[in-house]
């Protein structure tokens, strides 16, 4: 899977008090399904450690489209979520831009990119 950071990501101290990095994230080639479970699963994993960042992660969110234009992502809290504090565990919905739904199962998106901004605690 390809991750292409920007050349000056992870920014520190630039946003508020957080730091932040962007990323061009592709997406999986075999995809899975999300569940409807609490913590939810399957989706794409993505961690803090993708984005160049080592605490948990506040917050994941798209900036535009896929590189087609076809797809969508929404990041979720995976695993211990509590409530005020940052996650290290997080899964990428991918969905359908224009119809809405979730990507079918077994879709190759490998060659699909989404621009993601993370950002996190000190």
């Amino acid at each position: 899977m390809a991750i292409t950071p920007f050349a000056d990501s992870p920014r520190n101290g630039c946003w508020g008090d957080r730091p932040y990095a962007i990323i061009d994230w592709a997406g999986p080639s075999n995809y899975t399904l999300v569940s409807e479970a609490t913590p939810p699963t399957g989706g794409q994993a993505i961690t803090p450690a993708n984005f160049g960042l080592v605490a948990g992660l506040e917050g994941i969110f798209m900036v535009g489209a896929s590189t087609t234009g076809t797809y969508g992502v929404v990041a979720m809290q995976a695993g211990g979520q509590q409530s005020g504090l940052p996650n290290p565990t997080w899964i990428l919905l991918w969905y359908y831009l224009f119809t809405g739904s979730e990507v079918v199962a077994g879709a190759d998106l490998s060659t699909e990119k989404v621009r993601l901004i993370a950002f996190g605690p000190y």
